[in-house]
């Protein structure tokens, strides 16, 4: 075989192996990522509420209840398909009375409760709670309130405790 057909036999094969690696065509991908669950807005999600001072002459006798405070937790970006969104109240500062114990530190003789719609709510059992909102356009919003509650002739102190929360979607 001559050097002339050596060569265009290898150009041919080249070639062939160039074609073989062209793009013939392309493939393209769409999808959607979803949620399938509301989000906290961030004002609301880990929040502290500061609770004003009481006298400890308000909080002498076990069941004395001062300071009342506002506080809520907001929803937004729900889903469409979620109308109904509950809330529970968990961690290991709810006492048995299903009211939150407060550090060791401060004040003693003295507790916070937590309350829905005017409602005492018991954090041990929040399947018995109306810890529920309507979701509407997407967003929802729990109203809540806490305040001080007296087991006993309260002492001066600090009083600080927390909770954690989990929405249940209904």
């Amino acid at each position: 075989m001559s050097t002339f057909s050596k060569a265009v036999m290898v150009g041919s094969v080249l070639l062939w192996v160039g074609a073989a690696q062209a793009t013939d065509g392309t493939v393209n991908f769409n999808g959607e990522l979803t949620s399938s669950t509301c989000r906290v807005t961030a004002s609301t999600s880990n929040q502290t509420v500061q609770l004003d001072p009481v006298d400890i002459g308000d909080l002498r006798n076990a069941g004395d209840v001062a300071g009342t405070k506002s506080f809520n937790i907001e929803l937004e970006f729900c889903p469409p398909g979620i109308s109904t969104v509950g809330l529970a109240f968990e961690g290991d500062k709810i006492n048995q009375n299903g009211r939150l114990n407060i550090a060791p530190s401060g004040s003693k003789n003295v507790e916070l409760e937590v309350l829905a719609a005017n409602n005492v709510q018991n954090l041990r059992s929040p399947e018995s709670s109306a810890n529920v909102t309507t979701v509407r356009e997407g967003a929802g919003r729990f109203d809540f309130e806490v305040r001080y509650y007296a087991t006993g002739q309260a002492t001066p102190g600090d009083v600080r405790s927390s909770v954690n929360y989990i929405l249940n979607y209904l």
